[in-house]
């Protein structure tokens, strides 16, 4: 077995890290304390094309999750934010599994739609 992250793996592994480290980690504290959802993060996520992560490529996505061309990306992203914030990669988990359902079970105006 190859244990080696490939280019893609490398990159999400970084930018979720530097996400994680330089964006959310100063902000747990607060999300913690006022017990709100993490709007702010997740809109990084957005912005760093991250809430992609388990789409199929055929709309744009990068075809990870469980039945996808490459389940090690989404996990990666969610390791690294777990390592600072566990709201935030909660956030993100439920996201990309929900994002991954209706991308392979949903028709085709389903998928394009959501």
């Amino acid at each position: 077995m190859d244990f080696q992250f490939t280019p893609k793996q490398r990159e999400i592994y970084e930018l979720a890290g530097a996400l994680a480290r330089e964006k959310f980690a100063p902000r747990a504290a607060k999300y913690d304390a006022l017990a709100t959802s993490p709007v702010e993060n997740m809109q990084d996520f957005r912005d760093n094309g991250l809430l992609k992560l388990t789409i199929s490529e055929d709309l744009g996505g990068m075809g990870s999750g469980a039945m996808g061309r490459d389940p090690v990306l989404y996990l990666l992203a969610i390791e690294q934010t777990a390592r600072v914030d566990m709201s935030t990669a909660q956030c993100l988990h439920v996201h990309s599994h929900g994002s991954h359902l209706i991308d392979h079970v949903g028709t085709q105006e389903q998928r394009e739609h959501f």
